[in-house]
């Protein structure tokens, strides 16, 4: 019986500088290991870090070698191990394995490999499973998402998610070494922290789960008896989110009206444009001043994506809207035409040239964007006027949102009263709200030109200017 102490090597610096675990496998065990050296990554460049994912895949390496050793000398085999410090907590996670521990405080335990049975059959090679680190199954991921890459936010949020799952499972940065039972473990624990009607838990296993797809599409899982780990975890069932309200019969008038001598251009502006667009936060905050334009003689405002971009991991990448659908051109209203929005823009484009943002007074963040920023701008000038969630009075819990996403809900219900201008069909109705075609042939073919849609635009009702009475009344 031969004594001995597991010891945490020196970090292996890697590539892009993270460190890993390295330890060369003896001359006479490196045929039946099939390696020189045994080797994995920490997923870090932290020496704190190293130091606490280390022990575990230290004493993994250290069975495959003592496994490969039994083999080798096929007789029975029991060595007594000292655990050091770093391992103990390690192994005292692992049920039934008898520790011995010593009034001195040093630990230990007794492995034994039982020699291979005469007659028996050969054992099968193991396949060997190549390594898939969080940063492997992104990059596989960004692929799989061709020319709409996601937004800076998404992968920041994926990346978040899957560190917070290992840290959970106290695993290394490597998808292969996960087990089913410790992702749905983690799912268990989401859905205790976070319980109905908190979608977190179903967030969070979508983000992480989808890796674990993107990673078994390119094969990272074939060597794995049971293959992806994540292939049979069940996601949560959706909630129910908070309803977002649309704004009350008084409160776009007192909205409006506020943000005329409001000084955030983002508010003075964005207001009306919301309003009597039908546009949400994004597609104006990011807006270049070359996206209002005269086509065909009307002054239009183009929600497009062209012009727009996005930092994504340091580099510059074309932006896009929320979907697919939302590339429209809208004649602007007459009442934001009065207020003066034109010489606004002439003031932009003078100042800041043709391809400037049309509200270059906010910082583009750190992704080249001005939405978050505008969002909390608006934010605060919504709540500061009383336009404030609703709250359940004898929880204290918020039951409805109440937000810039109210100018939407009254937009629409607005264009479903325009049914007796000619021209006001339900495609085109629906092309003006951004929302979805029902077939390729609306998606596709059907065209809604300014002249067409003016008349439809023009036709929703100022706020600010109370409505003409019936002669007869």
């Amino acid at each position: 019986m031969v004594a001995r102490m597991l010891r945490i090597p020196k970090p292996e610096p890697r590539k892009n500088d993270i460190l890993a675990v390295q330890i060369r496998v003896p001359a006479e065990l490196q045929t039946l290991v099939g390696k020189t050296v045994l080797r994995r990554s920490t997923g870090t460049k932290d020496d704190r870090i190293y130091q606490q994912r280390a022990p575990a895949i230290v004493l993994e390496f250290d069975v495959m070698l003592q496994v490969a050793r039994a083999r080798l000398e096929s007789r029975p085999t029991s060595r007594l191990i000292e655990i050091t410090r770093p391992f103990q907590n390690v192994l005292r996670m692992i049920p039934d394995l008898p520790l011995i521990e010593h009034d001195d405080g040093t630990t230990w335990f007794m492995t034994s490999v039982a020699p291979k049975e005469p007659g028996s059959p050969p054992e099968p090679t193991p396949m060997k499973v190549a390594g898939c680190s969080t940063a492997t199954a992104m990059a596989l991921w960004k692929v799989k998402r061709g020319d709409h890459q996601p937004k800076q936010q998404a992968i920041d949020s994926r990346e978040s998610k899957m560190a917070k799952f290992l840290a959970y499972i106290k695993k290394p940065d490597d998808l292969t070494l996960v087990t089913q039972v410790e992702i749905q473990k983690y799912k268990e624990h989401l859905l205790t922290t976070y319980p109905p009607p908190s979608n977190v838990a179903r967030d969070h296993l979508t983000d992480i789960l989808a890796l674990f797809r993107v990673a078994d599409d390119n094969h990272k899982f074939d060597g794995l008896a049971g293959g992806n780990p994540g292939g049979k975890i069940k996601l949560p069932p959706k909630r129910t989110g908070l309803p977002r309200l649309a704004f009350t019969e008084d409160e776009p008038k007192k909205i409006l009206l506020a943000a005329r001598a409001h000084p955030e251009p983002i508010i003075r502006w964005g207001m009306p444009l919301m309003c009597y667009l039908g546009a949400i936060t994004e597609e104006i905050a990011d807006a270049l001043v070359r996206h209002v334009k005269l086509v065909d003689g009307v002054w239009c405002f183009d929600i497009t994506d062209k012009g727009r971009t996005t930092i994504v991991d340091g580099v510059e990448q074309k932006g896009h809207l929320k979907t697919a659908f939302r590339p429209r051109l809208l004649p602007l209203h007459p009442a934001i035409l009065r207020e003066g929005f034109l010489d606004r823009v002439e003031h932009v484009r003078r100042m800041y040239g043709e391809h400037a943002g049309l509200f270059p007074e906010i910082e583009p963040d750190k992704v080249g964007q001005r939405n978050t920023k505008a969002s909390d701008i608006i934010m605060r000038f919504l709540r500061g006027i009383g336009i404030k969630n609703e709250i359940d009075p004898d929880t204290g819990r918020v039951t409805a949102l109440r937000d810039s996403y109210g100018w939407r809900h009254r937009f629409v219900s607005a264009l479903q009263d325009t049914t007796h201008i000619d021209g006001s069909t339900p495609e085109r109705r629906r092309y003006i709200a951004g929302h979805a075609g029902k077939d390729v042939h609306e998606k596709v073919y059907l065209e809604h030109p300014p002249a067409k849609t003016k008349p439809i635009i023009h036709a929703l009702p100022d706020p600010t200017v109370e409505p003409k009475k019936d002669a007869a009344s």
